[in-house]
């Protein structure tokens, strides 16, 4: 069963990284005050906690222990992966003047450049895709861990702030662009944090009782701190240092406050949010590649059309793609995992 209220959070992620990167296109990078900025960047964090907390609510009460419920594990993540993700390569590859090598090829169509080459990504995006695919590999030994090992929490909690310091503080640095550390922003291990902090969350939850309003108003806070932080620069400034682990600390909160609230009862927040929350993953790799298609047609059709006129049919021609890749894919597709799942 999908919980709504993750599904508006991840949808919020994947329509604000859309926006951030259609302003892009038109106005180039952006300084980290710049809202966008903390969206663009830490809008993907969110997916990896969204991730790891999504899959220890439908595998805690489960044992994967054995090798055919690990097969039925990594069949379902496979089938729920690698289809719009071969899409989202084969497009970007007809829309593009060239053919990467065949190694960088291999390594996109089998999901294998998220372990070697992290940084060899053909769809734009797709570096996330390739470190959710190593987080999958991680996720059985992690949820042993926590639930099998004496102090296994402890020990996953431990893991998850060293590494976040560790990459903060003595792999990227401060004074130098993201973009010219790049590989070292999109490894895997600088990134799991966020996965681990995903499980934690529902690892943890048990231990608490909650009250709506407070939650309610705490959430209020949590979005306001997260915009009004005074920051200036390159948006290395966020994702290192102890502001790192400032938005780290944010992102989990937020994630577990919404984990913890019901479904809103008005229609009119519902349905769109869960909507987008639905169709993330569509709209997260399509986006890129609707507005290049949107971009070159309008450009033989209408030449002088305003720039904000393309962005806003682009993010209704991505939400519709979306919804037609979710109904007519994605959800047969995962239909057909389980169905293989239960016959082995």
């Amino acid at each position: 069963m999908r919980i709504a209220t993750l599904d508006y959070l991840r949808g919020l992620a994947a329509f604000g990284i859309m926006i951030y990167h259609y302003l892009g296109f038109k106005y180039g990078k952006f300084d980290v005050a710049n809202p966008l900025e903390k969206i663009g960047f830490y809008g993907v964090s969110i997916f990896y906690v969204l991730s790891g907390l999504t899959l220890y609510s439908v595998y805690n009460k489960k044992e994967l222990n054995t090798i055919s419920t690990w097969k039925e594990f990594y069949l379902k993540r496979i089938f729920r992966i690698f289809p719009l993700l071969w899409v989202a390569i084969i497009l970007t590859l007809v829309l593009s003047s060239e053919l990467p090598e065949t190694n960088k090829l291999i390594l996109n169509f089998t999901g294998l450049f998220g372990f070697i080459n992290w940084n060899s990504y053909i769809a734009m995006g797709s570096w996330s895709i390739g470190n959710e695919l190593v987080f999958y590999s991680l996720f059985p030994l992690i949820l042993y861990l926590i639930k099998k090992v004496k102090y296994g929490k402890t020990l996953v909690s431990f893991l998850a702030i060293i590494i976040s310091i560790y990459f903060s503080y003595f792999i990227l640095d401060s004074n130098v662009s993201i973009y010219d550390q790049w590989r070292n922003y999109t490894n895997p291990i600088n990134q799991i944090p966020f996965f681990m902090a995903g499980i934690l969350i529902g690892a943890y939850s048990e231990y608490f009782k909650t009250n709506q309003k407070v939650l309610n108003f705490l959430l209020i806070i949590l979005f306001i701190t997260f915009f009004i932080i005074p920051v200036q620069g390159n948006a290395i400034i966020i994702v290192s240092g102890y502001l790192r682990l400032v938005y780290f600390t944010i992102c989990i909160l937020i994630t577990f406050i919404l984990y913890q609230l019901s479904q809103t009862k008005y229609d009119w927040i519902h349905k769109p949010l869960f909507f987008i929350g639905e169709t993330s993953y569509g709209i997260y790799l399509y986006h890129p590649i609707v507005f290049i298609v949107v971009k070159r047609l309008l450009l033989h059709i209408s030449p002088n059309l305003d720039f904000n006129l393309k962005i806003i049919l682009s993010i209704i021609i991505t939400l519709m793609v979306s919804f037609v890749s979710y109904k007519y894919m994605e959800k047969p597709i995962s239909g057909l995992a389980k169905k293989l799942s239960n016959n082995n």
